[in-house]
């Protein structure tokens, strides 16, 4: 299997979030009785075991692994830390790039979650090949390694329909927004701001087994172009001046395996507007499991496979 066919992926979620408690005899609106909790969880093998552990996404609000969150939000006062790293290829250029970041999110009531995350280092190589451009959220890239910061994204999620143990539909309205950080002159972002919102939908089914789905879009600012890219050959093409808004979707799955492992996977992707530089609408499908080591904290690899890479 080519790497150009490939996009390898281990992302690891170290996630310190306490669980959520009540008193049984302290029922008031809005709080989350005995009964609820308990909803959340299954029983095997004689133990309790989370079905909907509250670990982020590569955006920082709770979910699977990189655009498909969930439409539970984390409880009032509680709250999440993720350290990650996100490892994907992209056309054009065949760009090889990894985000290596921290996502945090906090429950500011039972229904509404704040969330965040920031690419402590990218590294990006693109190959030697004679095309001008690159991928539409990097599209200053040119030929070789570039290492540096990358961008703040920062959102909101709002359950309208929260899960409990008589309703297993929810559905949330997620938001959010980038704060260009990374150096678009080495070709790591596009030293402009984006800003969307998705539309999220998760089903319990029976067994603990999880079903979500996300639907958006994404508008993003237009690059000054002050750069040009270089490629082997040496001519030199200008940078492009209009990357392209994105609709983005996507499903995934979590089935519970054991009282310590639970199975997850998502498949997901951004379909492009017009841009100066021709896109590739790859889907990336992750499959991955996370591993319960103790009280709110959990450990995710996981593996992705690009689909339509060319």
């Amino acid at each position: 299997m080519s790497r150009r066919a490939t996009a390898l992926a281990f992302t690891v979620l170290l996630v310190l979030a306490v669980s959520a408690t009540a008193q049984e005899d302290s029922v008031e609106p809005g709080t989350i009785t005995r009964d609820e909790i308990r909803s959340w969880v299954f029983e095997r093998d004689g133990r309790e075991w989370a079905a909907r552990p509250s670990a982020p996404t590569s955006m920082g609000d709770s979910g699977l692994f990189r655009l498909v969150g969930s439409a539970d939000t984390l409880p009032r006062g509680l709250f999440s830390v993720g350290v990650f790293r996100d490892n994907f290829d992209r056309d054009p250029k065949s760009t090889d790039f990894s985000i290596h970041g921290l996502a945090v999110g906090y429950g500011v009531s039972d229904a509404l979650e704040l969330f965040g995350s920031i690419g402590i280092e990218h590294r990006a190589r693109a190959h030697a090949l004679d095309e001008p451009g690159g991928p539409n959220e990097y599209p200053f890239i040119s030929e070789g390694w570039e290492t540096g910061f990358g961008d703040l994204w920062l959102g909101a999620k709002y359950a309208f329909l929260r899960r409990s143990g008589t309703e297993p539909l929810g559905l949330a309205l997620r938001g959010f927004v980038k704060v260009a950080m990374a150096d678009a002159a080495r070709g790591l972002g596009t030293g402009e701001p984006s800003f969307g919102a998705d539309l999220i939908l998760s089903r319990s089914l029976g067994g603990g087994v999880d079903l979500h789905g996300v639907a958006g879009y994404e508008i993003n600012g237009n690059p000054d172009s002050p750069f040009s890219v270089t490629p082997s050959s040496g001519d030199v093409f200008p940078g492009p001046d209009h990357v392209a808004d994105a609709f983005r979707w996507g499903v995934g799955l979590a089935v519970p395996a054991c009282s310590s492992l639970q199975l997850q996977a998502e498949l997901s992707g951004k379909v492009y507007g017009d841009t100066t530089v021709a896109q590739t609408n790859t889907a990336d499908l992750i499959v991955g499991a996370s591993f319960h080591l103790g009280p709110g904290l959990y450990v995710r690899p996981a593996w992705s496979y690009a689909l339509g890479y060319d």
